[in-house]
C-alpha cells in the first residue's frame, strides 16, 4: 500500500470527492487504479480510498468492492491507528486485528498526495485475518524447520570435533597406560599429521616414546654385558676354587711325607 500509493493521482482524487458522486470519470479512473493495485497484490481483500471532510470524520471515497462488497461515496469510516496514522502524513498498520461488518483484518494505510503535495486522502488495504495467521503458521514451521536443521547440522559438528579430537587424547592415554603397566609397545607412534594443537601433543609424545625406547634398548644392552661379564667372573671363581684345592692337597701330602721321615728317623 505504501508503494502504491504515490500511483494515485491526488487532483483526481479531489475531484472525486468534490462531485461527491460514482458516476463521473475522475471516479471510475480512480477504481481502475485500485483494481489494478488488487491485482498486483493478490492477498489484499478490500481496497479503497478514504477522505477526511473535516477533524475526526472520515468517509468512504472510492471503493471497488462488488454488490455487499461495496461501500458507497460518502459512507463513515470508524477509524483506527492505521488510518490515523496515514492522515498525519504517515504510513501506517493496525497493530492488531480489526474487526467490522465486513470480516477481521489487519489494515495497511498510505497517504494519497496530490500535485502540491496536500494530503487529500488515503489508500488504505485490508487483508483477510485468516490469510494472516495462515501465512504466520507458514512462517513458524519454516522456522522451525530451519532450527531443527540447524540443531541438526551443529550436533553433527559437534559430534564430529568431538571424535577428531577426543580419539587422539584417547590414544595418548592408551600408550601411556600401556607404558606404566609395562606391557607398551615402544616401537608404535601416534599420527601427528595435524598442524594443531592435538598434532603438536602427539608429535611430542612420539618423541618421548623414541627417547624411551633408545633407553630401554641400551639398558638391555648392558644388562647383556653385566650379564656375560658376571658369567665370565663366576667361571674364574671356579678355576680359583678348584686350584686351592689342588693346592691344599698337595700341601697335605708334603706334610704327611715329611711326617713319614720323621717317624723313620725316630725309629733308628
Amino acid at each position: 500500500v505504501r508503494t502504491a500509493a504515490p500511483s494515485i493521482d491526488g487532483d483526481t482524487h479531489n475531484l472525486v470527492v468534490s462531485y461527491a458522486s460514482e458516476d463521473t470519470e475522475e471516479y471510475n479512473a480512480i477504481a481502475d487504479r485500485l483494481r489494478e493495485i488488487k491485482r498486483n497484490n493478490p492477498d489484499l481483500i478490500y481496497v479503497y480510498t478514504l477522505f477526511g471532510p473535516k477533524p475526526g470524520e472520515i468517509l468512504f471515497a472510492v471503493d471497488i468492492g462488488i454488490g455487499d462488497d461495496h461501500t458507497e461515496f460518502g459512507y463513515e469510516y470508524e477509524p483506527d491507528e492505521a488510518v490515523l496514522g496515514a492522515l498525519a502524513g504517515n504510513p501506517s498498520v493496525t497493530p492488531g486485528f480489526v474487526s467490522d461488518e465486513w470480516g477481521t483484518f489487519i489494515t495497511a494505510c498510505a497517504p494519497i498526495r496530490d500535485s502540491s503535495g496536500r494530503m487529500v486522502g488515503v489508500l488504505a488495504g485490508d487483508l483477510d485475518a485468516r490469510d494472516v495467521v495462515a501465512r504466520e503458521r507458514v512462517m513458524l514451521i519454516q522456522a522451525a524447520a530451519t532450527v531443527v536443521v540447524v540443531l541438526a547440522c551443529t550436533i553433527a559438528a559437534s559430534a564430529l570435533l568431538a571424535a577428531r579430537t577426543v580419539r587422539p587424547l584417547l590414544n595418548v592415554a592408551e600408550m601411556v597406560r600401556d607404558i606404566a603397566e609395562g606391557e607398551g609397545d615402544l616401537t608404535r607412534r601416534l599420527d601427528a599429521a595435524s598442524s594443531d594443537e592435538i598434532g603438536s601433543l602427539a608429535s611430542w609424545f612420539n618423541a618421548f616414546v623414541s627417547g624411551l625406547q633408545s633407553m630401554v634398548t641400551a639398558m638391555k644392552q648392558t644388562s647383556s654385558a653385566v650379564a656375560e661379564t658376571a658369567q665370565g667372573l663366576s667361571a674364574a671363581s671356579n678355576e680359583v676354587a678348584s686350584a686351592s684345592q689342588q693346592i691344599a692337597q698337595s700341601t697335605a701330602e708334603v706334610a704327611q711325607g715329611a711326617q713319614a721321615q720323621r717317624d723313620r728317623k725316630s725309629v733308628v
